[in-house]
């Protein structure tokens, strides 16, 4: 079976029942061959990732830095 990248439009082999194809999310919906996993799909998943680690640290800093509320209730 042939099946051909969904980025760059080449050619994927297979070999019987594996395939060399990746998951290309989240770049596109569909398979990819190797070259544009290595270039394309895993470098915006690092991205993503990194983008995502940079939030939640602010949020986090963000939540840390906020005064606590008092309340005069004796508790």
């Amino acid at each position: 079976m042939k099946n051909h990248c969904c980025l760059c439009g080449d050619l994927i082999d297979s070999y019987g029942a594996w395939d060399s194809s990746h998951n290309a999310a989240p770049v596109a919906t569909g398979r990819c061959c190797g070259e544009c996993n290595d270039t394309v799909v895993i470098p915006a998943r690092i991205a993503a990732f990194v983008s995502f680690k940079r939030l939640e640290t602010q949020r986090v800093k963000k939540s840390s830095s906020s005064p606590l509320t008092s309340t005069d209730d004796g508790v």
